[in-house]
This record gives structure tokens, sequence and C-alpha cells, in this order.
């Protein structure tokens, strides 16, 4: 899936840091007037995921994939593809 694949990119050595700064300009480009509610469509998703496995809530602060783009954007579209 994407979410998996982008956060095995992120380990890769060498990979650049993610940064909220970064992540918020290239979310607010993407998704224009709907940045609000997709992010928050994205954490809702995300919080789930980490109280089924708490494990995943580590990986995510341990690699900073919570201020990834690519990440957060994969996270909103798995959301909607759920139906949330």
């Amino acid at each position: 899936s994407d979410i998996w694949r982008i956060a095995l990119d992120a380990l890769r050595p060498g990979a650049p840091a993610p940064s909220y700064e970064r992540a918020e300009a290239e979310l607010r480009a993407a998704w224009g007037a709907d940045y609000e509610a997709r992010l928050s469509r994205a954490r809702s998703f995300a919080k789930s995921a980490m109280r089924r496995a708490p494990r995943i809530a580590e990986r995510i602060a341990e690699t900073g994939l919570g201020n990834d783009a690519r990440f957060i954007m994969a996270m909103e579209k798995a959301a909607r593809r759920r139906g949330r």
C-alpha cells in the first residue's frame, strides 16, 4: 500500500527529515480550501490505527512520518477509501 511504501522510503538512509512547515505548505497547496477537512480526516484515521496498534504510534513518532506530506495524504486517501 502507499502508506507502507512511504513509511519504508522515509526509513532509508539519507532520506530527508520530515518538516511540519514543509508538510503544511505542501498539503495546503495540494488540498486548497479542503485542507482543514482532509487533514482532520487523516488525523482521525491515524488515531484509529494507533489505538488498534500502539506500535504504529511509536514508529510514526520515531520516523517523523506525522510531518511527511506524502504519508498524511496516503492516510487521508485510505480514510476516504474506507468511507470515513
